[in-house]
């Protein structure tokens, strides 16, 4: 029964990745990604707890994490015309809100994760200094770029708003870049493959957060919601997968 598992997690994907289109409310891309969504992340951890010998509970917790957030982020999108639009009104700023801090969840839970295997920051202080200084780099430019586009620049914004939603951008994007650090030290702590995709996974997970945040905050329609679904499901599946080799 396990092994059904799999073929369903990709059967699921495929069709969610599939549907990640404009599409009216009732048509039959709206209810395929509508049906699909919340199923994704309940089958990663099925896989998971399945096949795994040892259940580490902060993979749970953090794939739990993601599956909230991703409830919070459907009801955050309103399809309107055919074009999936982002409101600014409060009914919609606050499952916005929530996805972040939901998905904010996941990744402090990874970095306690991760952090427990990690090599010591200290062995190659000046390289690994050097690398996370590339990571906040990436942070800061993300940073600015969301602070100067979509919806922080409206005018139907509160200063209040404007403020919350800025440190929480903040905080995500400290947090995001953080967990993918710890990840890369902990595959530099024995350079175990398994721990590599690990680690590839997270830098998926940041492209495909970036791209959200741009599509969302940023107000970008062009930016490819089957991109950021299909890159989301794969960072998520690489991470569990890397859990499930070792053990």
């Amino acid at each position: 029964m396990k092994y059904m598992l799999i073929p369903l997690l990709i059967i699921v994907s495929v069709l969610n990745v599939y549907s990640q289109k404009p599409s009216d409310k009732g048509s039959i891309y709206y209810w395929i990604k509508t049906i699909t969504k919340p199923l994704i992340m309940p089958l990663i951890i099925a896989i998971y707890l399945s096949f795994s010998n040892v259940i580490e509970p902060l993979l749970i917790l953090a794939f739990a994490f993601g599956w909230f957030g991703d409830i919070a982020l459907m009801l955050h999108i309103n399809v309107h015309k055919g074009t999936a639009i982002q409101s600014t009104e409060k009914t919609d700023i606050i499952p916005l809100m929530l996805g972040m801090l939901f998905f904010l969840g996941g990744h402090i839970t990874y970095i306690f994760l991760f952090a427990k295997e990690a090599a010591h920051f200290t062995s190659h202080i000046i390289i690994y200094t050097a690398i996370y200084l590339i990571y906040i780099l990436y942070a800061f430019m993300m940073f600015k770029y969301l602070s100067s586009h979509g919806i922080l620049k409206q005018d139907q914004i509160s200063p209040k708003v404007r403020l919350i939603l800025k440190v929480a951008i903040s905080m995500y994007m400290l947090a995001i870049t953080l967990m993918s650090f710890m990840s890369f030290l902990r595959y530099m702590n024995d350079r175990l493959l398994a721990k590599l995709l690990c680690f590839i996974g997270s830098l998926i997970f940041i492209t495909s957060d970036s791209v959200l945040s741009i599509s969302t905050l940023g107000q970008n329609e062009k930016m490819s919601e089957r991109y950021i679904m299909g890159s989301y499901i794969i960072a998520q599946t690489l991470i569990m997968m890397s859990y499930l080799l070792i053990v």
